[in-house]
């Protein structure tokens, strides 16, 4: 009987083994193309995880993949009421995580596209380099001149912006001292 082995116990070169059952040939269900499979594989109906998901529906949803036809759509009040109801999960104020709701609107306008565009514009003005000590790179800062706060006129101004590294935007007036790491306080 081949063993495949040669006389001082290694693999033979190019041995194939007896007992390997051959693979089953298959016709993929979606684009009807030939394959063959490995025995163990027999539940395999598809050749390609492409044809896999084509037409693929989700089971929680009833629909194609893709973004909810329902976004963006406003909500009436009762409707989320029935909601919460429905689910039987505690949200808003009854919640233990809770905190007062929604984010700060200086968040809100930093999370702006048109911040983030003004943010980028002052990093590529400035050769993403730190205005005061020069460093390059690193952790960076789009710092406002004249804080918004005070000149909400100029809070997208490219020429109001600077950039800084983090140790020297921890060292202007405007940046809040409650923030700063006990290490770096003065």
């Amino acid at each position: 009987m081949a063993t495949g082995r040669t006389p001082d116990g290694r693999f033979a070169k190019g041995f194939v083994s007896l007992r390997r059952k051959p693979p089953i040939e298959k016709t993929c269900l979606e684009c009807g193309i030939k394959f063959s499979v490995r025995p163990s594989w027999d539940r395999v109906v598809r050749c390609s995880r492409a044809c896999a998901n084509q037409g693929r529906i989700s089971p929680n949803l009833g629909r194609k993949f893709g973004p909810s036809p329902k976004k963006g759509i406003p909500v009436s009040e009762e409707t989320k009421a029935k909601l919460r109801i429905s689910c039987g999960k505690v949200f808003g104020p009854e919640h233990h995580n809770w905190r007062g709701g929604g984010r700060s609107l200086r968040k809100q306008e930093m999370a702006r596209h048109e911040y983030r565009t003004w943010r980028e514009t002052v990093f590529r003005r400035d050769d993403f380099t730190c205005c005061e000590c020069g460093v390059r790179g690193g952790s960076l800062h789009a710092h406002h001149i004249k804080p918004w706060s005070l000149f909400p006129e100029l809070k997208f101004a490219v020429d109001n912006g600077m950039t800084l590294c983090v140790r020297c935007h921890l060292k202007t007036d405007s940046f809040p001292k409650q923030l700063i790491p006990k290490e770096l306080r003065i």
